[in-house]
């Protein structure tokens, strides 16, 4: 839980609607809205009205297929702020896009994260692989990688989210012991089967 809360700040800093990050974290979107509350924050959409900030998901939600109504539901806009923002950026519909039920995209989302899981690797930590996953996931909602590019990347973004890790213990030695945890050393933490477990609740299938 831990893990999605640190992602949702990401996303929330990001400049993401309540809608778009509910989409994203299989949540409902009053989950989002009362978080948000509870840390007395203002909603996204008021301060992004040029759509600037948002800009990016437009982008991801497009190559993923929806339309124009979908896409603006999800960012409490109206179609004709993303008409607009279309023609301003020369952003033309994914060809051959159908329409969608509200589920199937939110599957659709859904299926992106698994791919990005998947993409990690099962053989990280549990906390390492979601820190990675979601450093990929957000990299892929800004722009900074193409949902083509998300196999080829996933590697490098688990290796850095480990050298993040290890970075923290660069004064000990990987053989010294762990406080409470009983002779565990840091050397162990590297290699956890329980990642797995982590891919599996993610929806990723093991094979």
């Amino acid at each position: 839980m831990e893990t999605m809360i640190e992602e949702r700040w990401k996303l929330y800093k990001s400049g993401l609607s309540d809608a778009d990050i509910s989409a994203i974290q299989n949540v409902t979107r009053s989950a989002i809205t009362q978080w948000r509350k509870r840390h007395s924050l203002n909603s996204n959409v008021p301060k992004i009205a040029n759509g600037r900030q948002l800009a990016p998901m437009r982008h991801l939600l497009t190559e993923l297929g929806w339309g124009k109504r979908a896409i603006a539901k999800s960012q409490d806009v109206s179609t004709t702020v993303i008409k607009e923002w279309r023609q301003r950026h020369g952003v033309k519909p994914r060809s051959g896009a159908r329409a969608t039920t509200e589920k199937q995209r939110r599957d659709q989302i859904r299926s992106l994260q698994k791919r990005v899981a998947k993409a990690v690797g099962c053989s990280l930590p549990v906390d390492i692989a979601a820190d990675a996953a979601a450093e990929l996931m957000l990299a892929v909602i800004e722009g900074t990688i193409p949902i083509n590019e998300i196999e080829a990347q996933g590697r490098r973004f688990g290796n850095q989210a480990l050298q993040k890790y290890a970075n923290a213990f660069t004064t000990r030695s990987l053989d010294s012991d762990l406080p409470g945890h009983d002779g565990l050393t840091l050397l162990d933490t590297l290699v956890d089967e329980s990642s797995s477990i982590w891919l599996e609740r993610m929806g990723a299938t093991l094979h």
